[in-house]
């Protein structure tokens, strides 16, 4: 992905002393064109969920008491007198079994892996077992130091020796005066294989078995994501709609007033630049760091820093340039402390490779490997050595509706029933 070029950045005080740049100037330069960006008006920074993970041995005791609330009254209490807990069931798509709910607090514990049979996690068998969401109104509220005793406490309630496993974090700035332009995802540089638009579909493309690409009219979209929720993922919204559906106007609204002393318009929409980093990214961030980020308080330090990292892996461009509104929200907003210009780098593990089975039924060479010696190409022939009841041929065209295509280069390899 090539680096786009930077404008730069004058203020009129800048300009009017000479020519000298302003790294916090509104006037975005570049030798054919200037943008005025004094308009836009950045309402906040915000640190909007934190997910603290932990790996350990839960209490059998306490589950089974969590259990018997969630699949009976819906409350749960850990000390006779306390605020209860709302208390309810989970599917499997959510990875644990049953919630815990304060939403005084603002506080989601997840308990119970679905990755571990039951009778193992009540034999107290370690395992990722316990997962706790913090609520926007309560990181506003806390220091860091502060938000990592709170996680830790619930960890030792639940398990008593516990290890923080990783950490999500979403990281947020609300804008007023911008929005996305209609051709904002034609200018978008991403990474990402899945893009999402909300605001009624007009046109979908589907690029192989895990690409999706959607277009919503001709409009400027109300919403769009860029990437999957298990990686690094983009979100632009509007704010100023979404909070009245979660009910949150009076909350935002003092936070964005706050922050701008006054001058956030109630009567103007907000819009939302969200970076949504899974715990694996912040896994890879650390190990690219030489680090350990598997605690809330580790992270913190480095929050601006990902914010940017983000931003530039994830652009919207002007020509050969960054967008400056990009380069603006890039560049300008800090989350907790300052950037420190370290430039991060993910350590990514080796991707892991699909394995064929041999003969025997143990695993064998990886498919790009040897598969002369499993299949034969494009013709009716098998290996002596092969056993199995399924052979590739290569073609252009779909032989049958029931084959499984994956496409390699300019061939599309077809797997059928013999």
């Amino acid at each position: 992905m090539a680096d786009l070029k930077l404008f730069e950045r004058y203020s009129y005080s800048s300009l009017s002393k000479g020519t000298a740049p302003d790294p916090k100037g509104r006037i975005f330069k570049t030798p054919r064109i200037t943008w005025d960006l004094s308009h836009i008006l950045i309402c906040g920074s915000f640190v909007d969920t934190v997910r603290q993970n932990y790996h350990c041995q839960l209490r059998p005791e306490l589950y089974q008491a969590i259990k018997e609330a969630a699949e009976g009254s819906g409350e749960f209490q850990f000390l006779p007198g306390e605020h209860p807990w709302a208390a309810r069931r989970m599917g499997k798509a959510c990875g644990y079994r049953y919630a815990l709910q304060d939403n005084t607090r603002g506080i989601i514990l997840l308990i119970g892996s679905y990755y571990q049979a039951e009778a193992d996690l009540l034999e107290g068998r370690p395992a990722h077992h316990l997962k706790i969401e913090l609520s926007p109104h309560l990181l506003a509220e806390a220091n860091a130091k502060a938000i990592q005793t709170t996680l830790d406490s619930f960890a030792f309630q639940l398990m008593g020796v516990h290890e923080a496993s990783g950490v999500a974090v979403h990281l947020a700035v609300d804008v007023q005066q911008w929005s996305p332009d209609p051709q904002f995802q034609n200018r978008f540089v991403t990474r990402a294989r899945i893009t999402r638009r909300f605001d009624g579909i007009s046109d979908a493309e589907f690029h192989g078995l895990s690409e999706v690409a959607v277009t919503y009219g001709d409009k400027a979209s109300e919403s769009i994501t860029f990437g999957k929720a298990a990686s690094l993922q983009m979100c632009l919204y509007d704010k100023s709609k979404q909070i009245v559906h979660a009910d949150k106007v009076d909350f935002m609204q003092h936070e964005w007033s706050e922050f701008t002393g006054g001058e956030f318009d109630p009567s103007q929409p907000v819009w939302r630049i969200e970076a949504r980093f899974h715990h694996s990214v912040v896994n890879e961030i650390g190990e690219g760091m030489g680090k350990q980020l598997k605690r809330w308080l580790d992270v913190v330090p480095h929050l601006t820093d990902m914010w940017r990292y983000a931003l530039t892996i994830n652009r919207a461009k002007d020509g050969t340039y960054i967008d400056p509104v990009w380069q603006l929200l890039r560049d300008d907003p800090e989350f907790k402390v300052p950037a420190s210009g370290y430039r991060i780098t993910r350590k990514k593990k080796l991707e892991r490779r699909h394995f064929l089975r041999n003969p025997t039924g143990h695993p064998s060479h990886p498919r790009e490997q040897k598969i002369g010696d499993v299949f034969a190409f494009g013709s009716p022939r098998r290996p002596a050595s092969a056993t199995g009841s399924v052979r590739l041929s290569a073609t252009h065209s779909a032989r049958a509706t029931t084959m499984t295509r994956r496409r390699v280069g300019s061939l599309m390899f077809c797997l059928h029933p013999r």
